[in-house]
């Protein structure tokens, strides 16, 4: 008898904990993942294609006379979330970074200008440009 009771109790439990694991709605989870990505003056002029929620900075070198304006952004698919006039130092002198989130999906352009450094023929007005597609 006793054994009747335990391979009773242990069928329905068995099927109690089978019905818990498939009471499932079948709907996929979806998990967020970014990356970061970090930009120099090399990267001017490039394509950075990101995801939403992706972050980046973009840090510029200040050697000589001069300095780096704030970023301007053409669209709020990208926001800038801090500036950092030249807090960061490394051998060379103190450099400006700027970091960025991508908010939404769409095209943005980032432009930072530089005053007071001669301009090169590859970038005559010294000006940092980035163009950004976030999918």
């Amino acid at each position: 008898m006793f054994f009747k009771f335990l391979t009773l109790s242990l069928a329905v439990f068995s099927f109690i904990a089978w019905q818990g694991c498939n009471n499932s709605t079948n709907t996929p989870t979806t998990k967020t993942v970014t990356t970061e990505h970090h930009l120099n003056k090399a990267n001017s002029r490039q394509l950075l294609s990101i995801g939403v929620g992706d972050t980046f900075d973009i840090t510029q070198q200040n050697i000589g006379p001069g300095e780096y304006d704030t970023s301007v952004i053409s669209s709020s698919t990208v926001q800038c979330v801090t500036e950092t006039p030249g807090t960061l130092t490394i051998s060379s002198g103190l450099t400006p970074a700027s970091f960025f989130a991508a908010t939404g999906r769409g095209n943005a352009e980032i432009t930072i200008k530089h005053t007071g450094e001669v301009a090169t023929a590859a970038d005559s007005d010294n000006t940092f440009r980035l163009s950004c597609k976030v999918e």
